[in-house]
């Protein structure tokens, strides 16, 4: 059974020509090669989108934050104390 695998294989590596078989490995090297430098920039890219959404969202709640009016605590006595579910419950 072995035989017969080495005897196909043997048969068919006869019928390969191997004039172009350095071309094909750097061919296929430079395939290679290619994709991974495309790899590379893209990975670049998101990496710099990513830190300018990062740094424009910081930038945008820290403005955001010094800008808005800082709220007190609300009062016992204020006008908004009557709206409050225990004096609903007790009706006054």
């Amino acid at each position: 059974m072995i035989d017969n695998d080495i005897q196909k294989l043997d048969r068919a590596a006869s019928a390969r020509a191997l004039s172009g078989l350095e071309a094909d490995i750097w061919r296929g090297v430079a395939e290679r090669l290619d994709a991974n430098r495309n790899r590379r920039a893209i990975l670049s890219c998101q990496a710099a989108v990513l830190a300018v959404a990062l740094f424009s969202s910081v930038a945008v709640g820290t403005h955001l934050a010094r800008t808005m009016p800082q709220r007190g605590v609300p009062s016992v006595l204020s006008v908004a104390s009557s709206l409050s579910p225990a004096s609903r419950l007790t009706g006054y």
